[in-house]
Formats: structure tokens, C-alpha cells, sequence
């Protein structure tokens, strides 16, 4: 016969250990519904080889095509989000390829989760053209439930084209992991 067994607080009547009898386990039956501090909640990830590769010859920030979107479980919840793609300089001149991880949270405006000019990572060719891997890796705390859409940006240093991933058929990996606090 089962029974229910319904409590707020488990402690132990001795010592700091609650023991789960061998052959027994403890199940939760929603998503999320076990967790501790540092573990990992969800995984969303993103693989893909189809993406349409972006150019651009701005010096200011714009959107790649290599976007992910996470609904985060606990509002706490620390999001590492990275990817991993390739970039292009396009040029033989001096030029820099810079990215950075925008997010929006609930469809709203797409703000630049690090400081400055220089984004997270660059790609620099003093005289030649550069096609390099690229990994760009942020650490977020978007104190929401709702969903958070994270795309990676990216810029030119001399208003040269550059290019994001660097040819039509590279593989890219967008992965988010959200973190339980």
C-alpha cells in the first residue's frame, strides 16, 4: 500500500546526513524539481551547420544569425551561456573581428551582457586574412523565469567586412546551461 508523505522541511534526527536506503531512490517528477546549489537545472543546446553566415562592415555591434533562447526554472538561476562558431577578418589589411553575447528577456530590447567596445573575444589579422575558431563564453544572472534569448553580435575594428560563422557550411554550437543558486 502507498502512502503520502507530506512535509516543508526534512532534517536529521541525528548528525547532518539523511540516508536513502540502498535500492531506493528518490525521484522527482517535475523538471527541476530535486536540485542543490551548482548543479545544472537544463541544458539548451543549439548544433547547427545550416546557419546563414552573416557580414557586416560595421563598427558598431550587430546581430549574427547564431541565437538561443532559454526559459530559466528558478529566478536565481545563473545562465552560462557559449558558443562556439568561427569568425573571418575578410581582409588582408589590418582589421579585428569583435564578438560579445546580447540578451533580451521576454522579447524585449537586446542589451550587451559585457562592457565596452571590445566585446568577449577578437579576431585580428595584422596583414592577412584570418578564418579562426571562435569560443565566447559569458556567465549571466537575468533574474527571470521568462524566456531570455541570448545571439551573438559582432563588429568590425576598420569598417572592413567581416564575417560570422566564416564560411556557409561551418558548424556552430550555442549551448545554455542554467545553474542553480
Amino acid at each position: 500500500m502507498a502512502s503520502t508523505l507530506k512535509v516543508n522541511t526534512l532534517e536529521s534526527a541525528s548528525g547532518t546526513t539523511i540516508t536513502i536506503p540502498t535500492g531506493k531512490s528518490l525521484v522527482g517528477t517535475d523538471t527541476a524539481s530535486i536540485y542543490a546549489p551548482g548543479t545544472v537545472v537544463q541544458v539548451v543546446s543549439l548544433s547547427d551547420t545550416t546557419l546563414t553566415r552573416a557580414a557586416s562592415s560595421s563598427t558598431s555591434f550587430v546581430a549574427s544569425n547564431i541565437t538561443n533562447t532559454i526559459t530559466p526554472k528558478f529566478s536565481n538561476s545563473k545562465i552560462i551561456a557559449r558558443v562556439a562558431t568561427s569568425i573571418n577578418n575578410n581582409t588582408n589589411s589590418a582589421n579585428a573581428i569583435v564578438v560579445t553575447i546580447y540578451r533580451s528577456i521576454a522579447g524585449g530590447s537586446f542589451s550587451n551582457l559585457r562592457s565596452g567596445d571590445w566585446g568577449i573575444t577578437q579576431g585580428y589579422g595584422a596583414a592577412s586574412r584570418i578564418q579562426i575558431p571562435c569560443i565566447a563564453e559569458i556567465v549571466d544572472a537575468p533574474a527571470t523565469t521568462s524566456a531570455v534569448t541570448y545571439t551573438l553580435y559582432y563588429r568590425t575594428s576598420q569598417g572592413i567586412t567581416v564575417e560570422v560563422p566564416s564560411t556557409t557550411s561551418e558548424h556552430c554550437e550555442f549551448t545554455l546551461m542554467e545553474i542553480a543558486q
